[in-house]
């Protein structure tokens, strides 16, 4: 078994570096699309929330004040309160 490793100690150690940095490189070439495709997912990920909040928040705008829903809706609510704030003051 040590036979099959003594070629790879003879050699210099500037050998070993060439070898060892062509490895690295072709490494990283291989797995940069992959990290790339990884980083691209993951932004999008990300952005969800912050689209979704967007599109809400511009539904809410869109839909106004002139709702007959929300009109009616703010006639209840303030009649409650004003029956509220009557009986309160007819118990006091």
């Amino acid at each position: 078994m040590i036979e099959v490793f003594q070629p790879l100690t003879k050699t210099s150690w500037r050998d070993r570096l060439k070898v060892t940095f062509w490895i690295v490189a072709l490494a990283s070439v291989i797995l940069a699309p992959i990290q790339f495709v990884f980083e691209l997912v993951s932004a999008m990920i990300a952005a969800v929330p912050f689209l979704f909040a967007r599109s809400f928040s511009g539904a809410m705008q869109n839909k106004g004040f002139d709702d007959p829903v929300y009109k009616t809706n703010l006639q209840r609510l303030i009649e409650r309160n004003r029956q509220f704030e009557e009986a309160r003051k007819t118990r006091k």
